[in-house]
């Protein structure tokens, strides 16, 4: 990381993603909508910047080996990483609030994280969520959902997903998944870890519930 401020480093990776969002809706035809709108969300006035003290988890130390993997993919991928990569030591891991040893075990807990780089709980506010989902290798994360709307970028492979009780996919990197409110959705790693861009939108401050979870 350089001397560059942070409002320079965020900056650089907002425009990444916004070039990623204009060449994913020329694809993802069914998304180009949802994109356009959420790269409209992204464009911002200057906001209060916060430097924030590293507060990592467990799992945050696959970070490293995440976004060598992220840059060995394609071009998408490897700049999106460069970009992430500057801002490595800005990133805040947390747990969600309702996972617990107790509901997952204490190994998914040790390799599951999330950070938001912009939103309410970001590194500056937004009327979105954007950040990072983070699994250790072999890991299966169960059946969960919530209110927001949500699009996943994976930034590296060798993990399966699912939705809705549909079979399970291997996506490569580089694709869109997009759940919408309350869908239920699953993922498994394999040996490697999982990196992938989440967008949240919606119900921001409900996070994440497991399925199977007592009422």
């Amino acid at each position: 990381m350089t001397g560059r401020s942070l409002e320079t480093r965020l900056d650089r990776f907002l425009a990444v993603l916004e070039e990623e969002l204009i060449a994913a809706a020329s694809v993802r035809h069914d998304l180009a909508t949802a994109f356009g709108e959420i790269r409209r969300e992204i464009e911002r006035p200057p906001r209060p910047f916060t430097e924030q003290t590293t507060k990592d988890t467990a799992a945050a130390r696959h970070l490293p080996r995440a976004l060598e993997l992220a840059r060995a993919g394609p071009k998408r991928c490897v700049m999106l990483a460069e970009a992430l990569a500057d801002l490595e030591k800005d990133l805040v891991w947390l747990q969600n609030p309702n996972y617990n040893a107790e509901n997952l075990g204490g190994h998914h807990i040790a390799n599951h994280a999330s950070s938001d780089l912009i939103g309410p709980f970001g590194l500056t506010p937004a009327p979105i969520s954007v950040g990072l989902l983070l699994l250790g290798p072999g890991l299966h994360y169960p059946d969960h959902r919530h209110a927001a709307e949500e699009f996943y970028l994976t930034l590296t492979g060798g993990a399966r997903w699912r939705c809705d009780q549909e079979p399970w996919v291997a996506h490569s990197p580089g694709t869109w998944i997009h759940h919408p409110p309350w869908m239920p959705h699953a993922m498994e790693t394999d040996a490697t870890p999982l990196l992938a861009l989440f967008v949240w939108r919606g119900a921001l401050d409900r996070p994440a519930e497991l399925c199977n979870a007592p009422d």
